[in-house]
């Protein structure tokens, strides 16, 4: 059941960059992008397909969440 979620974490990460954050215009290599949440699905999605396409990434996680 929780492979099943992988196609729709990455569809919206995938449409949160490319449609949202305005990435459809501009090509993202080189650029330098903030990903807050990078640990959960969409977030770790989200890295993956700006490594992809070449720009650097930082990620910023809460830790609190899990204490």
């Amino acid at each position: 059941m929780e492979a099943g979620s992988i196609p729709y974490a990455a569809v919206t990460a995938w449409s949160a960059l490319k449609v949202t954050g305005d990435l459809c215009l501009s090509t993202p290599k080189g650029k330098r992008v903030l990903i807050l949440g990078g640990s959960g699905g969409v977030g770790a999605a989200a890295i993956q397909l700006l490594k992809a396409w070449g720009a650097q990434v930082s990620s910023v996680n809460n830790i609190l969440l899990y204490l």
